[in-house]
């Protein structure tokens, strides 16, 4: 289970989960952060994606984040 701190193979840390629902049956919204140089784009996903997100910013093709705010 990915800890707060994390760092997926896309580069993209786990900043915080929350107890909010995702758009993605079961699933908790988390909130990621690119660590690209240059980028540091915020953006909600599901807690279920988290080890393949890539930033909508930074990753041309990165899906777009899920809705939030902190």
């Amino acid at each position: 289970m990915p800890k707060v701190g994390d760092i997926n193979v896309n580069g993209q840390r786990l900043v915080a989960k929350t107890d909010l629902p995702g758009n993605h049956r079961f699933a908790k919204l988390w909130e990621i952060e690119c660590t690209d140089p240059g980028c540091s784009a915020h953006y909600g996903a599901n807690s279920c994606d988290f080890h393949l997100r890539r930033c909508p910013e930074a990753h041309g093709g990165g899906r777009p984040g899920v809705p939030y705010s902190h």
